[in-house]
């Protein structure tokens, strides 16, 4: 029976006409259904996608030849956010938190597992440019919160020529535009803070620090010689113990630089920019620090140990090179440094999205996981025979090899001889 077929005899065994039936299945459309307004496009919430990743594009603004910010897009872009996790690495507290409205920023995302995130999870990141402006480089948020007036934003600072401008290094391995650091004279209200007092502040801003080269600087006295003779008597050494210089004895700095790297091309860029930007090194705050790259005249002699260099990890020439200058050093340590950018930018997050959004930071250590042992190969199975087998070859060779190897003559030797 087909469907029409059913269809009569249904309406024939009721009262019903077949004129009363629908032309199609579903739900008969009424007037004011039909003179209902289209439903308005979907707007975004204040705690979007899109807010979220303008917010980190306006701090962290990436190159053309940087990793792009969006690491891992959404497939349904239009639901709000509710949570944002910040993070170095992907680790397990990352994938922990997440939700389907989870919005993830990581630092360095290569081992990002996709399969572990929701539909609607949204992966930004920043790897060089986080490197340049949020850790020991060119970091004007350091050195605001240092006390130096750099100001408030990642990219933003004093004004160029105005009292306690900075000095900027800029160009590094071929990329002429990244920039490696950042140099404030110390402020006037800072002039007496000693390299101690500048150390246990930059401990309570990164909570702790890798190290520094105090040590590298004590015991030496560089009004001294390096031609004088090495004392001898007791009292000499006792003199020259007496001369021996102790932490507190360093003079307090009039620079503070933010350096990304630790080399000596970095801290001679650092001292010519110095010497062409303050004509008098006693006086710094005479002539305001200009944005030189190069030098455009023969430096002005600037003691070295007056600067205080904050960077991220030692290394042998940077330390051979600040010995030799007594310029004083503070290692923030490459992963705290990281840290603390994340956190800054958490902090700038909730007040952005206010109250809408959980803003969490996961600090934990990343887990390299070991990578797997390649199986012993098996002994293949020799062979044995003249035709093909390895066993034959080998001893085909030992046999031509003891033959090239014998010498002349001695077959006429060993041959018996037919003369009776």
């Amino acid at each position: 029976m087909t469907s029409r077929t059913f269809l009569r005899f249904f309406t024939s065994s009721s009262n019903i006409r077949m004129s009363d039936l629908p032309t199609s299945f579903g739900p008969k459309p009424t007037a004011s259904a039909s003179a209902r307004p289209p439903p308005p496009p979907a707007t975004f919430a204040h705690s979007s996608y899109p807010l979220i990743i303008d917010l980190f594009t306006s701090l962290l603004p990436p190159a053309p030849h940087h990793l792009p910010i969006l690491y891992h897009t959404p497939r349904k872009s239009n639901a709000p956010v509710n949570k944002l996790i910040l993070s170095v690495t992907p680790t397990s507290g990352v994938y922990a938190g997440l939700t389907p409205r989870t919005a993830v920023f990581l630092h360095r995302p290569w081992a990002l597992e996709r399969r572990r995130l929701f539909v609607g999870n949204l992966v930004l990141t920043s790897h060089q440019r986080l490197d340049e402006v949020l850790t020991t480089g060119y970091n004007l948020a350091l050195m605001d919160s240092l006390g130096l007036g750099a100001g408030s934003g990642a990219n933003e600072g004093a004004e160029e020529g105005s009292t306690g401008g900075r000095g900027e290094i800029v160009g590094y391995k071929g990329d002429p535009e990244r920039k490696m650091g950042v140099v404030f004279p110390v402020p006037d209200n800072l002039s007496g803070r000693t390299v101690v007092e500048w150390r246990e502040a930059l401990e309570k801003e990164f909570e702790g620090l890798e190290g520094d080269n105090f040590e590298d600087l004590l015991g030496t006295d560089s009004s001294i010689p390096a031609s004088t003779p090495i004392s001898t008597t007791a009292e000499e050494e006792k003199d020259q113990l007496a001369k021996s210089v102790t932490i507190a004895d360093l003079p307090a700095p009039k620079y503070i630089a933010c350096m990304n790297a630790f080399e000596p091309t970095i801290i001679d860029r650092l001292r010519y920019i110095l010497s062409n930007a303050s004509p008098d090194p006693d006086n710094p705050h005479d002539s305001p620090l200009n944005s030189l790259s190069s030098p455009t005249a023969d430096p002005m002699p600037v003691n070295p140990s007056s600067i205080l260099y904050i960077t991220g990890e030692p290394r042998p020439l940077g330390l051979e090179t600040a010995k030799s200058l007594q310029m004083p050093t503070l290692f923030v340590g490459h992963n705290r440094s990281e840290v603390w950018a994340i956190k800054w930018l958490a902090q700038q997050a909730r007040q952005k999205l206010g109250d809408g959004v959980e803003v969490i930071v996961v600090d934990e250590e990343e887990v390299v996981p070991p990578k797997p042992e390649k199986p012993a190969k098996a002994p293949r199975p020799k062979k044995d025979g003249a035709r093909g087998g390895h066993t034959g070859r080998k001893r085909k060779s030992e046999e031509k090899q003891a033959q090239e190897t014998k010498p002349r003559g001695s077959e006429r030797d060993e041959a018996p001889s037919s003369c009776s």
